[in-house]
Formats: structure tokens, sequence, C-alpha cells
């Protein structure tokens, strides 16, 4: 087991959504857990998040990290890759500006900052030249072996189940990104 694991736990069978993410930094001796909602309800001490594009982009980010760790194929480095109004884009914003879901999901260093921002890599980070921004799991700080995902409470660690989550996660993206697409052409 590595410094750090990430476990993301979805729910809803044929529209899997994530409901909560459990994040153990072992440097800093810490759990972070958040649940799905505008508040924690009925848990303590816990983190919320919405269902947005962004947190959308980080679980599919993560599914075919997790995917590409299982093959036993060339290793090969997986990101996520978009322009303006994509849901990289999105998790890309969203690691820039530290809003509190992202901060309460993986914690904050001792300067208050976002480690998410340390846990992944970007490259056209707020797209400050032309062309998509990409964004990697930093592998250093978060091992593929240290992901965890559960579907309905069961541990996933086929390929073929991994993928049928990747597939459904994803057309949870593609709408949203085509009607982005379709008003900024419109605009």
């Amino acid at each position: 087991m590595g410094q750090r694991l990430l476990e993301l736990v979805f729910a809803g069978g044929d529209e899997p959504q994530l409901v909560e993410i459990r994040f153990t930094d072992r440097v800093a001796s810490r759990t972070c857990v958040s649940v799905r909602g505008k508040t924690s309800g009925a848990f303590r001490d816990v983190g919320t998040f919405q269902w947005t594009s962004a947190v959308r982009a980080m679980c599919s980010l993560m599914v075919r990290t997790k995917i590409a760790s299982l093959d036993e194929g060339e290793p090969v480095m997986v990101g996520i890759t978009g322009g303006l109004g994509s849901s990289a884009a999105s998790l890309d914003y969203a690691l820039t500006k530290q809003p509190r879901w992202i901060c309460e999901m993986f914690g904050t260093d001792g300067r208050g900052s976002a480690l998410a921002q340390r846990l992944f890599l970007r490259t056209n980070s707020n797209r400050k030249r032309p062309g998509p921004v990409t964004i990697a799991v930093n592998e250093k700080l978060l091992a593929a072996s240290d992901l965890s995902i559960f579907l309905e409470n069961q541990r996933i660690d086929s390929i073929e189940k991994l993928q049928g989550l990747s597939l459904l996660v994803d057309g949870a993206l593609r709408p949203r990104a085509e009607v982005a697409k379709a008003v900024k052409i419109a605009a």
C-alpha cells in the first residue's frame, strides 16, 4: 500500500453516479470523506459534492487510470483532454479555483492549498495557449494500485466491469459536451 489511497463509490444501476469518495493521506495522517449532496445531512464531519461536469470528469479519469493499470499490455499514461466547455476544462477550472468541494474531497496542505492541485498533472492549464487542456493522475502521489472503485458496494477489479462503468460515466459527459459546443457555435 502506498502513501495515499482513494476509494470511489458509485450507485445508480444503469446510470451510475458517484455517491461517496474516501481519500486517505497517510503522510498527513488523515482521511477525507465526501458524500454527494448539497449538505452532509445525517453524516458528520464529511464534505459534500454535487454531480457536476468536473466531478464526472474526475471519475472518468480515475476509472480509466484503473483500467490502464490492470491492462497487461504496454504501460500507458491515461489522461482526459478537452477544449472550452468540456468536462476536462471544468475539472481544470475546479483545480485552479479550489472550490470548497475539492478541498473537502482531497484535503488541503498547511498553507490551505488544495492537495488535488498536486494529485493531478495538467497540460495547458486554464487554456492559456490555443488548444485543449489535458489532465492525468500524478502517479508519483497516487498510484493506480491504490485506487479502489466500488459499484453498488461491490469492489470492481475486472477490466470488463470497469470498462462498462467507464462507458456509462463517459456517456453522462457526452450530452453536456455536445450541448456546450452547440451553444458556442450558435452564439
